[in-house]
């Protein structure tokens, strides 16, 4: 069976309770949502673009819930495509966002490529793209696909387009992120343009903490990788569908590097509720801890200590509860101006080398044919050949800086 079916279908199973956790708790990812709009107004500032004009596709949106607030902060160009029937059956209905129901990847990268959007934003979905050796995860081959895909939605989008990847995140990526999100991710973001946005979306939800004081209860009091760990080893563990997962590397940005301009950073963003129940509630909806099980079935305590033990649900003094979550933002862009310089510099380093070679090889050829003629020209192929070979080692270390200055950046 397809890796696509697999996943597909422990979306499907899982679908009603995903959808009924959002709409139960509407604010509970106020937090996440709002950074990644944060993220999405800046590319716009950056670049000049309209919010009412921009193309932005929603790729497997999913419930619809990051196009809906999209939609709500001004964006009007917006389309979503979905895989899964189950997981947006209900966003269709009398949705001011553009709804395209995919048969496959395939088909969803023709809508993208038709389209030519300027900005392609997906949120908790490329940890998904996972392919199976028997019921094991491969790893390799799952970073292959995820780097396929990003090679082929980046045809898809305009020459100045932007691919955005918000997602679970390996501790190798979330180390190798320079940036936390909080403090700087590009120009003109920053933690006031996140606080105005959230507070704007959460300030109608009586008893739900304001961001000022989840972010400072969370600041540098994140667990390590608690977002993986809660998937991997109790809802995997737990559930009857299971979850597998491919989440961000380091090693995923390095081969995207080849190719693309890349960045990579991390957000922290917990979810809020009013009470510890609507905590476990949402939970108990969200990962699929009801297919085919009762709610009386679950052992509320000890999924109360579970999530606790695992992302640090906390209760402030302010009133309301939050939940531990982080994720990585990885940005992928192609260009036209960078991929000619690449290929400028190949071609002259490749002139270098041979030049280098010729001078060798010319070298070793007077020595073979004409040796007494050797004392006199030597000086000058060894003056040629320390030009060539400082010439090489200059480019050589050049773009080494370049490559250790863009995994900085």
């Amino acid at each position: 069976m397809a890796t696509r079916d697999l996943e597909l279908q422990r979306f499907a199973r899982k679908a009603a309770g995903y959808r009924a956790a959002l709409t139960s708790f509407p604010h509970a990812r106020a937090i996440e949502l709002s950074a990644v709009i944060a993220i999405i107004n800046a590319l716009c500032e950056n670049r000049g673009w309209d919010r009412t004009s921009v193309q932005i596709i929603d790729l497997m949106a999913g419930t619809g819930i990051l196009s809906s607030k999209l939609r709500e902060s001004g964006y009007l160009n917006l389309t979503a495509i979905e895989l899964c029937d189950e997981m947006h059956v209900d966003a269709t209905q009398a949705s001011p966002v553009e709804w395209i129901k995919a048969e496959s990847l395939v088909a969803g990268l023709e809508e993208c490529r038709k389209r030519r959007p300027q900005v392609v934003v997906s949120l908790a979905a490329f940890h998904h793209l996972i392919s199976y050796v028997g019921d094991r995860v491969d790893r390799l081959a799952s970073a292959v696909k995820q780097h396929s895909l990003i090679g082929q939605v980046c045809d898809c989008m305009a020459s100045d387009g932007v691919l955005l990847i918000v997602d679970l995140a390996e501790e190798s990526f979330l180390t190798a992120a320079k940036h936390d999100l909080q403090m700087r991710f590009d120009k003109g973001v920053g933690v006031p343009a996140v606080h105005a946005n959230v507070t704007k979306v959460i300030a109608q939800c009586p008893g739900t903490i304001m961001l000022e004081s989840a972010i400072a209860n969370w600041r540098g009091k994140v667990a390590v990788n608690p977002s993986l760990r809660w998937f991997r080893e109790i809802v995997d563990a737990e559930t009857v569908i299971g979850h597998k997962d491919m989440a961000l590397t380091k090693e995923l940005v390095s081969m995207c590097d080849v190719f693309f301009r890349t960045r990579c950073s991390t957000i922290r963003c917990p979810w809020l509720f009013s009470s510890e129940a609507d905590l476990e509630s949402f939970v108990i909806q969200k990962f699929g801890f009801l297919v085919e099980r009762a709610p009386q079935e679950i052992d509320r305590n000890q999924l109360g200590k579970s999530i606790k033990q695992h992302l640090g649900s906390k209760e402030h003094d302010g009133g309301g509860w939050s939940l531990d979550w982080r994720l990585g933002v990885l940005t992928v862009e192609k260009s036209s101006v960078s991929s000619k310089t690449t290929v400028d510099e190949d071609i002259l380093l490749l002139g270098i080398i041979v030049c280098l070679c010729g001078l060798l090889i010319g070298r070793l050829g007077v020595i073979a044919l004409a040796p007494g003629a050797f004392a006199t020209i030597e000086p000058v192929l060894s003056r040629f050949t320390w030009v060539f070979a400082g010439m090489l080692l200059a480019k050589l270390l050049q773009l080494f800086v370049q490559r250790r200055w863009k995994l900085w950046r």
